[in-house]
């Protein structure tokens, strides 16, 4: 067979099959099966870095208000810069973690009215609100 019929038949490009063969001619089949990992890009915010922030993430008593606090504190403490995005990232999707920050209160907000509120607004088991019409 031509390398173009093995190619259609392997779904691959012509020049990928070409590079398998003479790679297999010169090194054999274990250099074909070994599997390589990309170098890739070096990361902006090292591994230690990321575990010392794990760990203050993870401790109850300190948080951060901000994603820009944590860049401030990456920058001040590790001294590791990092741009606002991929704190973001890093702290949000790939720590799974929240920022442990309280939800601002108004100064005049009444507590008594706030606990009648949560008595009268709480929902029932027998509401109608989800039948359809």
């Amino acid at each position: 067979m031509s390398i173009s019929d093995i190619a259609k038949v392997v779904g691959r490009n012509r020049g990928s099959v070409q590079r398998w063969l003479s790679q297999y001619r010169s090194s054999g089949l274990a250099s074909l099966l070994e599997t390589r990992q990309s170098p890739g890009r070096p990361l902006v915010i090292p591994a230690w870095a990321v575990e010392s922030l794990k760990q203050r993430l993870d401790d109850p008593k300190t948080g951060f208000g901000s994603y820009t606090q944590v860049q401030q504190w990456l920058s001040e403490t590790l001294n590791v810069q990092a741009e606002y995005a991929t704190v973001h990232h890093l702290v949000r999707y790939r720590l799974g973690a929240k920022l442990k920050a309280a939800r601002p209160v108004h100064a005049q907000q009444n507590p008594e009215a706030l606990e009648a509120f949560k008595q009268t607004s709480a929902p029932t088991s027998s509401c109608s609100n989800n039948t359809r019409r």
